[in-house]
């Protein structure tokens, strides 16, 4: 698995979790541990000097990722048990804690009661944070440190980070393909890079009546806050790829991908079908949309899949179906997961997959036999760190 990313949570349904599955749990106890002097002032100190140099740069709100609690926490569910450990205690130490402050933190409202369906849902407990803060501790210098830090004084290596959630798509076009951009040089991150669709979240959405400066957990909604979280993945594509919000499908939450080149920034990852195809989907692109300056260019990937002895069981060559697939979380076979990892750009790979590493015994009939090898063939005329990928341009 790519190094550079790291799953947090990985949905337990293969198409997805849909927004009446996700759910909410705002706390104070959520937000960053403030740093001891002189620590917490240099990140001020930094942001007026930024400020100073770039006049146009803006402190906007975010929403910080404390932690998240999958729903009955079942190995099953492709979550880590250990981290399902620390999940349970935090729950509790939380719901200690909120009840000991009762007077001051309405508990009863920061928590959004589950629906009732069976299993398989998720809760995200979020706090606020800002992009000062994001500045002054996962994208400084000093992140390695301040993790080291959390780590050895609250058992926590993300106590001092702002750690604000991110989003991203995975979209699909009518014709299989999905969508990579690359990135422009006028961003933070990923500049220059091949990335997904995608930004954050914005807390001043939720309640744009009132200012900045004065949000606050007290005048948050959960169900808005996940309401933004949903519609914001729209908003990006709308605005990155331009597309009309009427061609695309409801989000379905994947999981949430960790970026260890920001100190583990999270960020949420979608699956988003449009009914536009490829082609029309690049139109709409070269049109340009309100964020167009973020990218330089869009791509569109492939796959095919061979059995030993030649029989092709899978392509998308032929029928312009591209496959796109996050590395080393099992969304596909441990062959594909194991024998992809390290390709470079314009590399091609033919890989050799024993059935222990396949589709096993059973096979997938009717076309892949079981027991049987597999041959897959992956020509990489486009790398990105985010995705592994077989793809045309």
């Amino acid at each position: 698995m790519d190094p550079e990313i790291s799953i947090l949570y990985c949905s337990p349904c293969p198409q997805g979790l849909p927004q009446r599955k996700v759910h909410v749990q705002l706390s104070p106890l959520y937000q960053r541990r403030k740093l001891p002097p002189p620590l917490e002032e240099k990140i001020l100190f930094d942001w007026e000097e930024r400020q100073r140099k770039q006049p146009w740069v803006f402190n906007g709100a975010k929403f910080r990722l404390h932690s998240v609690e999958p729903e009955k926490e079942r190995a099953s569910a492709g979550t880590n048990t250990s981290l399902n450990r620390e999940l349970r205690k935090e729950r509790d130490k939380v719901a200690g804690d909120l009840s000991k402050e009762n007077k001051r933190y309405d508990a009863g409202r920061s928590m959004e009661v589950m629906d009732n369906e069976a299993g398989g849902g998720l809760t995200l407990h979020l706090a606020l944070t800002c992009y000062r803060d994001f500045l002054g501790t996962n994208w400084s210098g000093d992140a390695t440190a301040l993790q080291e830090k959390g780590g050895k004084e609250h058992g926590d290596a993300d106590a001092y980070l702002a750690q604000p959630l991110g989003v991203g798509a995975a979209l699909q076009c009518t014709d299989g393909r999905f969508v990579l951009l690359r990135r422009s040089y006028r961003v933070g991150e990923a500049a220059g890079l091949l990335d997904v669709p995608g930004g954050h979240p914005e807390p001043k959405a939720v309640v744009p009546n009132i200012p900045e400066e004065e949000l606050s957990l007290d005048v948050l909604k959960p169900e808005l806050v996940i309401r933004e979280l949903f519609s914001s993945i729209l908003a990006e594509i709308r605005d990155e790829v331009n597309l009309p919000l009427s061609t695309l499908s409801d989000p379905l939450l994947l999981g949430i991908a960790r970026n260890n080149t920001s100190a583990g920034r999270p960020s949420a990852e979608f699956y988003v079908r449009c009914s536009l195809n490829s082609e029309e989907v690049r139109e709409m692109y070269l049109q340009g949309g309100p964020e167009a300056h973020e990218s330089t260019e869009i791509i569109f990937i492939d796959r095919e899949g061979k059995l030993e002895d030649g029989t092709e069981f899978d392509s998308s060559i032929p029928r312009k179906q591209p496959f796109t697939f996050k590395l080393g979380t099992g969304q596909v076979i441990k062959g594909w997961d194991q024998g992809l990892l390290g390709m470079c750009e314009g590399e091609k790979r033919k890989l050799v997959i024993p059935s222990e590493l396949g589709y096993g015994d059973r096979g997938a009939p009717p076309k892949i036999p079981g027991t049987r090898r597999l041959k897959s063939s992956r020509n990489q005329k486009l790398f990105s760190d985010y995705l592994s990928l077989s793809s045309e341009q």
